[in-house]
Protein backbone atom coordinates (compact mmCIF):
# COMPACT_ATOMS: atom_id res chain seq x y z
CA UNK A 1 0.00 0.00 0.00
CA UNK A 2 1.07 3.75 -0.66
CA UNK A 3 -0.08 6.16 2.00
CA UNK A 4 -0.51 9.81 0.56
CA UNK A 5 2.86 11.00 0.74
CA UNK A 6 4.05 8.09 -1.88
CA UNK A 7 5.45 6.13 1.46
CA UNK A 8 5.16 2.66 0.79
CA UNK A 9 3.34 0.94 4.02
CA UNK A 10 4.07 -2.87 4.63
CA UNK A 11 0.90 -4.82 5.80
CA UNK A 12 1.40 -8.32 7.29
CA UNK A 13 -0.47 -10.91 8.34
CA UNK A 14 -3.84 -8.36 9.20
CA UNK A 15 -2.84 -6.93 12.51
CA UNK A 16 -0.68 -4.03 11.14
CA UNK A 17 -2.66 -1.07 10.92
CA UNK A 18 -2.79 2.03 9.20
CA UNK A 19 -4.52 5.47 9.98
CA UNK A 20 -6.88 4.80 6.68
CA UNK A 21 -7.18 8.66 6.59
CA UNK A 22 -3.55 8.51 5.53
CA UNK A 23 -4.09 5.76 2.73
CA UNK A 24 -5.51 5.92 -0.75
CA UNK A 25 -7.97 4.44 -2.22
CA UNK A 26 -9.18 1.77 -0.39
CA UNK A 27 -10.28 4.21 2.54
CA UNK A 28 -14.09 4.05 2.08
CA UNK A 29 -13.86 0.18 1.11
CA UNK A 30 -12.03 -1.34 3.80
CA UNK A 31 -14.56 0.43 6.65
CA UNK A 32 -15.85 -1.72 8.91
CA UNK A 33 -14.43 -5.21 7.38
CA UNK A 34 -12.11 -7.80 7.88
CA UNK A 35 -8.74 -7.58 6.39
CA UNK A 36 -6.69 -10.71 5.74
CA UNK A 37 -6.82 -14.00 4.50
CA UNK A 38 -9.49 -15.89 5.72
CA UNK A 39 -7.41 -18.94 6.75
CA UNK A 40 -4.64 -16.95 8.29
CA UNK A 41 -7.47 -14.99 9.71
CA UNK A 42 -7.96 -15.73 14.12
CA UNK A 43 -11.85 -16.09 14.70
CA UNK A 44 -11.95 -12.37 16.24
CA UNK A 45 -10.52 -10.97 13.27
CA UNK A 46 -12.94 -12.53 10.76
CA UNK A 47 -15.58 -11.00 13.36
CA UNK A 48 -13.94 -7.90 13.33
CA UNK A 49 -13.72 -8.06 16.90
CA UNK A 50 -10.40 -6.69 18.57
CA UNK A 51 -7.26 -8.14 17.63
CA UNK A 52 -3.98 -8.18 19.34
CA UNK A 53 -0.05 -9.99 18.77
CA UNK A 54 -1.92 -13.70 19.35
CA UNK A 55 -3.75 -12.66 15.71
CA UNK A 56 -0.32 -12.49 13.93
CA UNK A 57 1.21 -15.99 16.10
CA UNK A 58 -2.28 -17.38 14.82
CA UNK A 59 -1.37 -16.50 11.60
CA UNK A 60 1.68 -17.22 11.85
CA UNK A 61 1.30 -21.10 12.98
CA UNK A 62 -1.25 -21.82 9.96
CA UNK A 63 1.50 -20.88 7.92
CA UNK A 64 4.22 -23.61 9.88
CA UNK A 65 1.50 -25.78 9.91
CA UNK A 66 1.05 -25.23 6.15
CA UNK A 67 4.26 -25.57 5.28
CA UNK A 68 5.32 -28.65 7.32
CA UNK A 69 2.41 -30.98 6.09
CA UNK A 70 2.75 -29.36 2.77
CA UNK A 71 -0.75 -28.75 2.14
CA UNK A 72 -1.67 -25.74 0.04
CA UNK A 73 -4.63 -23.32 0.95
CA UNK A 74 -7.55 -25.47 -0.18
CA UNK A 75 -6.41 -28.13 2.08
CA UNK A 76 -5.99 -25.82 4.76
CA UNK A 77 -9.10 -24.13 4.27
CA UNK A 78 -10.89 -27.62 4.71
CA UNK A 79 -9.32 -27.40 8.09
CA UNK A 80 -11.73 -24.18 9.53
CA UNK A 81 -15.10 -25.12 10.78
CA UNK A 82 -18.17 -23.22 10.62
CA UNK A 83 -17.26 -21.39 13.81
CA UNK A 84 -14.26 -20.00 12.14
CA UNK A 85 -12.28 -22.01 14.54
CA UNK A 86 -9.60 -23.99 12.87
CA UNK A 87 -8.75 -27.46 13.39
CA UNK A 88 -5.61 -28.83 13.13
CA UNK A 89 -5.43 -32.56 12.63
CA UNK A 90 -2.79 -35.07 13.22
CA UNK A 91 -0.37 -35.18 10.05
CA UNK A 92 2.34 -37.89 9.58
CA UNK A 93 5.12 -34.85 8.58
CA UNK A 94 3.88 -33.59 11.82
CA UNK A 95 4.83 -34.15 15.30
CA UNK A 96 2.33 -34.92 18.21
CA UNK A 97 4.43 -32.19 20.25
CA UNK A 98 4.91 -29.88 17.58
CA UNK A 99 0.76 -30.22 16.66
CA UNK A 100 0.53 -29.28 20.09
CA UNK A 101 2.29 -26.42 20.12
CA UNK A 102 0.47 -24.78 17.36
CA UNK A 103 -3.05 -26.32 18.56
CA UNK A 104 -2.23 -23.50 21.57
CA UNK A 105 -1.63 -21.08 18.93
CA UNK A 106 -4.47 -21.51 17.04
CA UNK A 107 -7.25 -21.74 19.82
CA UNK A 108 -10.22 -19.84 19.23
CA UNK A 109 -9.78 -17.89 22.52
CA UNK A 110 -7.19 -15.19 22.11
CA UNK A 111 -6.67 -15.82 26.09
CA UNK A 112 -5.43 -19.50 25.37
CA UNK A 113 -3.29 -19.02 23.01
CA UNK A 114 0.16 -18.08 23.78
CA UNK A 115 1.38 -14.88 24.86
CA UNK A 116 3.72 -13.45 22.87
CA UNK A 117 6.06 -14.45 20.59
CA UNK A 118 9.31 -15.37 22.84
CA UNK A 119 6.64 -18.18 24.89
CA UNK A 120 5.76 -19.62 21.04
CA UNK A 121 9.52 -19.72 20.37
CA UNK A 122 10.69 -21.11 23.39
CA UNK A 123 7.80 -24.01 23.39
CA UNK A 124 9.09 -24.91 19.93
CA UNK A 125 12.28 -24.83 20.71
CA UNK A 126 11.58 -27.23 23.55
CA UNK A 127 9.87 -29.40 21.03
CA UNK A 128 12.64 -29.68 18.96
CA UNK A 129 15.74 -29.98 21.95
CA UNK A 130 13.84 -32.64 23.18
CA UNK A 131 13.20 -34.32 19.54
CA UNK A 132 17.12 -33.87 19.05
CA UNK A 133 18.14 -35.13 22.16
CA UNK A 134 16.12 -38.42 22.41
CA UNK A 135 17.69 -39.03 18.46
CA UNK A 136 21.47 -38.14 20.60
CA UNK A 137 20.26 -40.82 23.42
CA UNK A 138 19.05 -43.41 21.07
CA UNK A 139 22.40 -43.10 18.55
CA UNK A 140 24.65 -43.31 21.87
CA UNK A 141 22.54 -46.71 23.24
CA UNK A 142 22.91 -48.11 20.06
CA UNK A 143 26.12 -47.23 19.93
CA UNK A 144 27.00 -48.91 23.38
CA UNK A 145 25.85 -51.93 22.22
CA UNK A 146 28.51 -52.83 19.76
Amino acid sequence: MISKDKNPVILDFGIAKVDMQEAYPLDNILKNRPIGTKIYSSPEQLLGKPVDNTTDLYASSVTFYSLMTNQNHDQISQLIDSNKRIILKEHRLISKDTLSVLKKSVAYNPTDRWRDARSFKNALFNVYYKNWLQKIITIKNEADRF
